[in-house]
């Protein structure tokens, strides 16, 4: 793979920090890049993430933009406060991220009411869906209480008791959540490797050593430490994540949702998109706006120019009340017509099609086509 050295931006004689932006849409398990407000390049190390689950590449991801820029930066990070909160506690480790920011989506709908929403389209399509069935075993380690975590579960206004040791939730929909508390010990853990597993403990060093009798079996865990600290580890399949004892549900909750259900909602909408009739073809935009974090933007414009007039495109987004993205603009001919972003100029003779992109996305949001004639004239 070909790597690309960023060369920071000079101004007079102070070197200005690379800014790194990154956006990441778990809905429909894209990611987008930019460094210095430019999308990277298609060689660059990073492409290699764009369509891959934010879980298999969180970790690698840092190392990456070190090798690529050998130097410092910025770091801007769009995404749900999830995938925003595991990449912060691995830039921890890295001297050349000095800083990193976290912006919400410009659509930014919360899991719960797309979930909400999508079981409507489901109902009102009436494609058959089989809900997601989500066993969960709260491992219990060393002076964090069994009880106390039985307490703290029964006192959540969203968490439902169903027996001593069984909790459900109930608030998203399609899905059945069972979580099941117990003692943790290695034979316990091995009994269920097949079902969803935290382990829940209250020190680094209890961690490291849940983590190296756990190791072996590769499978996807996570270890929360609750012991009112920030910090994330991810060695091979299993991730400690550091959290305060308040936030244990939250954080719980959160790594349940980018790891294991927010790929089953992307499941559901691609099965509902692929059995929608023509009849029903207006639920096509309602489940393109569950998956999406940006406005949807339309370009248009005039098929037919002459050659030395320009047109303005038609840009328009849904909502309507949010900023427009910068878009960039790929046309598959040179030189027949140019684009300022806001007008198309004819120059020359010939048929072009354009492709319309938000920056650093891989897949064109628009596409329109222009024919540039010329008219001849009667000069006598």
């Amino acid at each position: 793979m070909l790597s690309l050295r960023f060369v920071p931006l000079k101004k007079g004689m102070d070197i200005i920090m690379n800014e790194l932006e990154i956006v990441i849409n778990p809905y429909a398990c894209t990611t987008r890049v930019n460094i210095n407000d430019r999308p990277i390049s298609p060689f660059s190390e990073l492409s290699k993430y764009l369509k891959e689950p934010f879980y298999t590449w969180c970790d690698k991801v840092l190392d990456s933009i070190s090798r690529e820029l050998n130097d410092e930066f910025n770091l801007t990070i769009i995404s749900r406060q999830s995938e925003a909160n595991l990449l912060k506690g691995l830039a921890k480790d890295y001297e050349d991220c000095i800083d990193v920011k976290h912006k919400t989506f410009t659509i930014d709908m919360s899991f719960i009411n797309r979930f909400k929403k999508l079981s409507e389209i489901a109902n009102t399509s009436k494609v058959n869906i089989e809900y997601g069935q989500f066993a969960i075993n709260l491992f219990v380690f060393d002076v964090t209480k069994e009880d106390a975590i039985k307490k703290y579960l029964d006192s959540s206004d969203i968490i439902q008791q169903k027996n001593e040791f069984i909790f459900t939730r109930t608030d998203y929909q399609l899905c059945n959540i069972t979580l099941n508390v117990e003692e943790y010990s290695e034979e316990q853990f091995k009994q269920k490797l097949q079902d969803i597993n935290f382990i829940i403990t209250s020190s680094n060093e209890n961690a490291k050593k849940i983590y190296n009798e756990i190791k072996k079996y590769n499978i996807a865990s996570f270890i929360i430490v609750c012991n009112n600290s920030f910090g994330v580890q991810k060695l091979n399949n299993v991730f400690i994540c550091e959290c305060q004892e308040a936030n244990l549900l939250s954080s719980l909750f959160e790594l349940l949702e980018f790891r294991w259900i927010t790929p089953f909602y992307s499941k559901v909408i691609n099965e509902i998109e692929g059995k929608i009739s023509e009849e029903e073809a207006h639920l096509l935009e309602e489940l393109k706006l569950l998956s999406s974090v940006d406005p949807f933007v339309t370009v248009h414009c005039t098929e037919q120019l002459e050659v030395n007039t320009f047109v303005p495109l038609v840009i328009k987004s849904y909502p309507d009340n949010v900023e427009i993205p910068q878009l960039n603009f790929k046309f598959n001919k040179e030189k027949i017509v140019s684009c300022d972003g806001k007008n198309i100029l004819a120059l020359a003779v010939g048929d072009v099609d354009a492709e319309v992109y938000i920056q650093g996305s891989l897949e064109p949001i628009s596409k329109f086509h222009v024919s540039v004639i010329q008219r001849n004239k009667i000069e006598k």
